[in-house]
């Protein structure tokens, strides 16, 4: 009874200045998704790859996400404002 997958998630990894490369940006981590995918268990993936690149000493300065997972990239865990 389960449904089948119908979009895929995709983290991509791209340079600040975008302009000065010919590879503007590189998959790191993909996996397909139905509509139960909720907003927490996205937040964990997010995390685990933003600390897989923190273990190889790669920083990620920012992180943004389209439509339905705005949210994560602007408020915390606790849904306060990640800015001041």
């Amino acid at each position: 009874m389960r449904e089948k997958a119908t979009e895929a998630v995709v983290f991509l990894s791209s340079p600040l200045d975008r302009m000065s490369t010919r590879c503007t940006a590189a998959p790191v981590c993909w996996f397909t998704k139905g509509y139960s995918l909720d907003c927490s268990t996205m937040r964990n993936v997010a995390e685990y790859v933003r600390n897989e690149f923190a273990k190889k000493c790669i920083h990620i300065p920012a992180i943004s996400f389209d439509g339905l997972w705005h949210n994560i990239s602007v408020r915390d865990a606790t849904n306060r404002p990640l800015t001041n």
